[in-house]
């Protein structure tokens, strides 16, 4: 039976390579085929500039998961990465007050903000601008 600590190298290397792998679904030249080219798309169109937090995610499992991360492990860099990803859309579609007409066009035919910003915090950016403000938002966020 597979300890802990042997199985950690192993889920390091995995998430490395998913990681890559999300990494060059985002890029705009066509590497990945028409499986990364969608799964890109997808994760540019819900995510926005958080999608680039997975290819993060991959590399910074692969680093906690060898011990590079200092006291980081496994499970705190990925909730940091994740947080942020989520985070900082979001505050960026609170300060560039990014609404629902932003987010229904393609990605590509968007705003930069609303680029940026992806559909999911987009989102919840709205819904709670509406509610408590930008100012209550903003500090929501932090």
């Amino acid at each position: 039976m597979p300890t802990p600590a042997s199985r950690s190298p192993f889920v390091a290397v995995t998430a490395l390579v998913l990681g890559l792998f999300l990494g060059l679904t985002l890029l705009p030249i066509p590497i990945t085929g028409p499986v990364g080219r969608s799964i890109g798309h997808s994760l540019w169109q819900l995510l926005g500039a958080g999608a680039l937090g997975l290819p993060l995610l991959g590399i910074g499992l692969a680093l906690a998961g060898f011990d590079h991360l200092g006291s980081l492990d496994m499970k705190r860099s990925a909730v940091l990465i994740v947080g942020l990803s989520l985070l900082v859309p979001f505050l960026v579609g609170v300060l560039a007050r990014v609404g629902r007409t932003d987010l229904d066009l393609d990605v590509w035919q968007r705003g930069v903000a609303a680029r940026v910003v992806g559909v999911v915090p987009g989102f919840f950016a709205e819904a709670i601008a509406n509610k408590v403000g930008i100012a209550g938002a903003v500090l929501l966020g932090f």
